[in-house]
């Protein structure tokens, strides 16, 4: 029997993202019994480093309207029963409402957490539904009640380092896997510089190319010599810097891409995020109702962090638990009922 072919597109649209991710969201279509076929959307977030790894055969168009056209072509050429917009960005951005009322049954497959009020531009817009259920907390017909749909849905991948690698950094650092940016990243300084007082030997590393803004406030900090920019990290590299950092710390004003949250718990690392950054109120509310944050959102982001530098064994199995739902296997069984609706009416 032939299995059916579902679509897959993957946008990347988030920090965090990449076209690797493609590979794990098919892998899991495919233990729920589907043929995947697999497009990227690049968007003005891409980068090469986050653009390569796209599985072999492919698409690989851009967020314009020759993208779109493309896009829109691959589609009706292939007589899939699905379609499956892998998104960060509600209703599945620009694919969603390219594939929107184009009579493909589609639906979008939230991927990350994006700034808030963003739904309702989206509903406005004539986006795409949700997929139900593809999370743990999905209900049949209806999305998360919160924002949290991107973290829910989201599927771990592989948090091995595929090389053998010695340890990036000498002592103890706080990570920054992505670039500082706005009112987030001065939070993070400024927690970072409180912090520095009680842990004489605690370094902040940023995984992006040198920030002379930034670079400059943290001199006027008294902590120029303890920041580091260590440059924009391959997936492989990422996960080496998770694995030896004593907590990541989420700075930014970009949509968050729910898989980078998953690798860091998976490589051990606490994730915080620092006050204003676009995604934490989500975030901080996903990792509390799961028992793996540091304390409310309100408490001071420093107080939070020095918290995270000891994680103990409770939190290890609090979060072992958690990310089992996010597994491939897990998450196909979710997207076998989703997706099939004689076995979701036979559930």
């Amino acid at each position: 029997m032939t299995a059916t072919r579902i679509l897959l597109i993957e946008t990347l649209d988030a920090a965090g993202a990449a076209a690797h991710d493609a590979r794990t969201r098919a892998r899991a279509l495919h233990a729920a019994g589907f043929e995947a076929r697999c497009a990227i959307v690049e968007s003005d977030r891409s980068d090469a480093l986050h653009a390569a790894r796209a599985p072999a055969d492919a698409l690989v168009v851009s967020a314009n309207a020759a993208g779109r056209t493309a896009l829109r072509g691959w589609v009706a050429a292939s007589q899939a029963g699905a379609a499956l917009v892998a998104s960060a960005l509600p209703g599945g951005g620009a694919p969603g409402r390219w594939l929107a009322g184009a009579g493909t049954r589609a639906w979008w497959w939230p991927t990350g957490l994006a700034a808030a009020g963003g739904g309702e531009a989206a509903v406005r817009s004539g986006a795409l539904p949700v997929l139900p259920g593809v999370g743990p907390d999905g209900g049949a017909g209806a999305p998360w009640p919160d924002a949290c749909a991107g973290l829910e849905a989201s599927v771990l991948a592989d948090a091995r380092v595929s090389r053998g690698q010695l340890p990036l950094w000498d002592g103890d650092y706080v990570l920054a896997p992505l670039p500082l940016s706005g009112a987030a990243g001065l939070a993070a300084l400024d927690s970072f510089a409180a912090l520095c007082g009680a842990h004489d030997g605690l370094d902040l590393v940023v995984l992006a190319d040198p920030q002379p803004a930034f670079e400059r406030l943290a001199r006027e900090r008294g902590i120029g010599f303890r920041v580091h920019f260590a440059g924009a990290a391959t997936r492989d590299a990422e996960l080496a810097w998770l694995s030896g950092a004593s907590a990541a710390l989420i700075a930014g004003d970009a949509p968050l891409s729910g898989g980078l949250v998953l690798r860091a718990l998976a490589r051990g690392c606490p994730v915080l995020a620092a006050p204003r950054a676009a995604s934490a109120a989500p975030l901080e509310a996903w990792l509390a109702a799961r028992g793996i944050g540091f304390g409310a959102p309100r408490t001071p982001l420093a107080a939070r962090c020095a918290r995270a530098l000891t994680p103990d064994a409770a939190w290890r199995t609090r979060v072992a638990a958690a990310l089992a739902l996010h597994g491939i296997e897990a998450v196909g069984g979710r997207l076998a009922h989703a997706l099939d609706p004689r076995r979701r009416h036979a559930a």
